[in-house]
């Protein structure tokens, strides 16, 4: 066969269509539309389902090894989850923060009041969780939690691991745990914000 003769036949193989395709135009177009529906349902599904798995945290890098020991900690016992962290500072933290770009911004302080009109400016509301002190106890690790990120189940079940027994444990062995009475006001705190998420 010559080369000209099998050139013209491939292309009237080319332009003939694929029995798969033959297949889809004898579906009629309802069909078709409710089928597009449930892919649309199933994308946007798996999308929400990494979305969840993923945590976002940027902050201090001071006591970052007690932070980092209970985020390794946590991700080792939620093989699925995601952790994407940096250390900007506090500062350059909270304007990450308040950008919308991290669920969670950790500081060596509490919050200034410029960096409280920022949020109020962006519309961000947030959660204030006193985690851990220092070894010396002559600092406190704050944790800053963007509200919209409760909706995440794992946001929620990290901040309940950080105040948990085991992520006491934690905290004890790479810094100090808080006074008690602090403690158990951060724990009801972190409830009663939980409260709408957990019902659903």
């Amino acid at each position: 066969m010559t080369g000209s003769n099998q050139t013209a036949i491939e292309c009237c193989e080319w332009n003939k269509p694929s029995l798969l395709m033959e297949s889809i135009l004898k579906i009629s177009p309802t069909v078709l539309s409710k089928l597009f529906v449930v892919c649309l349902l199933i994308a946007s599904t798996v999308s929400e389902t990494r979305a969840d798995e993923r945590i976002n945290i940027d902050g201090t890098v001071h006591m970052y090894e007690i932070s980092e020991a209970l985020l390794k900690t946590f991700q080792e016992a939620n093989p699925n989850l995601t952790v994407v962290t940096a250390s900007s500072g506090s500062g350059g933290g909270f304007k990450i923060f308040s950008r919308g770009e991290t669920d969670i911004t950790r500081s060596a302080r509490r919050i200034k009041m410029t960096e409280k009109k920022d949020l109020l400016a962006a519309k961000i509301q947030y959660l204030e969780l006193p985690i851990a002190d220092s070894r010396q106890k002559d600092e406190t690790l704050y944790l800053y939690i963007n509200l919209e990120s409760l909706q995440k189940k794992t946001v929620r079940d990290f901040l309940k691991f950080c105040q948990s027994k085991h992520g006491q444990e934690i905290i004890a062995a790479k810094g100090s745990m808080l006074p008690k009475e602090v403690l158990n006001q951060s724990r009801m705190l972190l409830q009663q914000n939980l409260k709408p998420f957990e019902r659903q």
